[in-house]
């Protein structure tokens, strides 16, 4: 009968911070990419959502509206507002980025709206609103 010599165990080399793949499988690496994937997609919304409003205060339509609806809601607030489009069609919308103090419903507000799409419209450049206005 002939022996055989125990086998040694394989030694294998530890494994390399710097081989591909390494940081690639951490999960440390996972949770700093999406993080910075959202970061990303939140920055490209904001942009996107202030030129998109830029955009319309210079092509707009102005227009004096009364406040229908004004509501405290428990993330930031809803404001209705009802005006009359040049071509003389009655409008109720949503105002984007209603501001802080809400006005009382029938208080003016001067608004810009898009003629093509009247289901959201904004405040007017600097002030918040008008109180009482004209």
């Amino acid at each position: 009968m002939a022996s055989t010599a125990p086998v040694d165990p394989v030694q294998r080399e530890p494994r390399s911070r710097w081989r591909p793949g390494y940081w690639l499988r951490h999960p440390a690496f996972a949770a700093v990419l999406v993080v910075s994937l959202s970061a990303l997609t939140f920055i490209a919304c904001g942009v996107g959502s202030l030129l998109e409003a830029r955009d319309l205060r210079e092509r707009g339509e102005s227009a004096v509206a009364v406040v229908v609806e004004a509501r405290e809601l428990r993330r930031g607030s809803s404001l209705k507002v009802g005006f009359t489009t040049t071509q003389g069609e009655r409008v109720v919308a949503e105002v984007a980025g209603p501001p802080e103090d809400l006005p009382t419903p029938g208080e003016r507000l001067t608004v810009v709206y898009d003629p093509e799409d009247r289901d959201f419209v904004y405040l007017r450049s600097d002030k918040p609103y008008e109180k009482g206005g004209g």
